[in-house]
């Protein structure tokens, strides 16, 4: 009786393996698998990736369709009051209190601080607490979460082509579109017209902006603190908003159009300089790898490991900005 080659060995345990990972498996003849350094084959990795992107596409979908209608209703409860004041103003609330332009804009300003100062604390507390509890409590207490700014076609946009600068710069073109018929026409219907480009064009900004911030900020803290920063700035802007409407330039506010006018257009001159400077940023990471992980290098992980992710954050190589 002849003894089995070492071939004959290698060709047994293969099929052992194949016959062992049958329930997850076909078999396949031996000339189209391969086996890797942990015994598994490739075709079964391949097919497990296959599940993973299945259940990863419905776990995302499950988030869209549970978190987006919530935070669609928070967005519009939390804008109410804010867009109110406004309306009120229009429709005779300063005039029936008596009040002068400069005790009017007093009040609105002091609407607007306690949302500046609650920003940065209200991210940093969300991991501590939870969004489940720490959200729904502000949104009772004070309508204090985020402005009502939710665009559904660009936020689709930018997440199905992994983008955040193409979106800002079409709907800032809206803004531009919208402000420009505003200031160059004087037929009613005409201005009507020109808000369904203006509303749009300033509100769809918010979401899209909110959402490159975060996904170009780690770790957490730092991500929460920028998020933070960005609203104690929109709310920062409600204030100017409040001062450069006096009622004696009314109806047409001729000026303060043509300020928003200028901010659509640097809005977009700041958004290409940004998608610049990231994509520079990235092609840096990547010639200067090595020497970004060199300090966070050891025996047992010579790519830095868990610590190199900590403490860089964003800056690791590894981190892609998104343009």
């Amino acid at each position: 009786m002849s003894t089995p080659s070492a071939s004959d060995s290698h060709s047994i345990e293969s099929s052992g393996k194949i016959e062992k990972d049958k329930g997850i498996m076909e078999k396949l003849p031996p000339s189209e698998y391969d086996v890797d350094t942990e015994g598994r084959t490739l075709e079964k990795e391949a097919a497990v990736s296959k599940e993973d992107v299945e259940l990863e596409r419905r776990a995302r979908l499950k988030l869209d369709w549970t978190l987006l209608p919530v935070m669609t209703m928070f967005y519009l409860l939390s804008f109410l009051d804010r867009a109110n004041i406004g309306n009120a103003r229009v429709a005779g609330l300063q005039t029936a209190l008596g009040l002068t332009d400069t005790q009017y804009q007093i009040c609105v300003t002091i609407l607007y601080v306690p949302y500046i100062l609650a920003e940065l604390p209200a991210n940093l507390l969300l991991r501590r607490i939870g969004p489940n509890i720490l959200m729904p409590t502000i949104l009772t207490a004070w309508g204090l979460v985020v402005t009502f700014q939710v665009s559904v076609i660009s936020a689709w946009w930018s997440d199905r082509y992994n983008t955040r600068g193409v979106p800002l710069i079409a709907i800032s073109l809206l803004s531009i579109a919208g402000w420009a018929i505003f200031l160059s026409a004087n037929q009613k219907f005409v201005l009507y017209g020109a808000l369904y480009l203006m509303v749009p064009g300033i509100y769809g900004l918010s979401p899209v902006t909110c959402a490159w911030v975060a996904n170009n900020s780690e770790p957490y803290y730092r991500r929460a603190s920028s998020i933070a920063i960005g609203f104690m700035a929109t709310n920062a802007g409600g204030i100017l908003s409040t001062w450069r409407f006096p009622t004696k330039e009314g109806p047409k506010f001729t000026k303060t159009a043509i300020m928003n006018l200028v901010f659509a257009c640097v809005m977009i001159i700041f958004t290409l300089l940004n998608m610049l400077y990231l994509h520079t940023q990235n092609q840096r990471k990547t010639r200067h790898r090595h020497e970004i992980l060199k300090p966070y290098a050891t025996d047992e992980e010579p790519e830095g490991g868990v610590r190199a992710w900590v403490e860089l954050g964003d800056k690791h190589p590894d981190f892609k900005y998104t343009l």
